[in-house]
């Protein structure tokens, strides 16, 4: 899954201004639905809808989302200017393994360590609690931010 979050003063009136390059299968980006996110709320985008969120109203479903455990380039960009990199927020920017998380037993999440650091560098990403998929208690932390500094 992918956890956006407004950290606005200001609601984001229109998520379908915007798409998540790099999380489509092959070389499709992921479109996101025409909903509003309002400041300081979360929005989760999954490809199977088995991620447990606090609210199914901030949740999507998107079938050709297909993330790669060896890690990619992962932006979240403005429709109108997806192709140009400098208008993005930007993950793991290289496309090499991802800068934090894990897809080995305990399996983790990766996490954004602080909302105003700079997403290319792997100082501003951590692992994400709990872990464990497949248990009762994993979701990774889709819309809490006990866990943020």
């Amino acid at each position: 899954f992918v956890e956006i979050y407004n950290a606005g003063a200001a609601p984001v009136c229109d998520l379908s201004a915007f798409t998540i390059v790099g999380a489509g299968s092959g070389a499709a980006n992921v479109d996101l639905p025409a909903v509003a996110l309002a400041s300081n709320d979360f929005f989760i985008v999954e490809e199977s809808g088995t991620v447990t969120s606090a609210d199914a109203a901030h949740s999507f479903v998107a079938s050709g989302m297909n993330l790669r455990n060896a890690g990619e380039v992962l932006r979240l960009c403005p429709v109108a200017t997806a192709g140009d990199a400098t208008t993005c927020d930007v993950a793991n920017p290289t496309g090499n393994g991802w800068f934090a998380g894990s897809n080995s037993v305990p399996k983790t999440t990766m996490e954004r360590t602080a909302l105003a650091t700079d997403g290319s560098q792997p100082t501003s990403w951590q692992n994400g609690a709990p872990s464990s998929p497949g248990t009762a208690s994993f979701a990774g932390t889709p819309g809490d931010t006990s866990t943020c500094p």
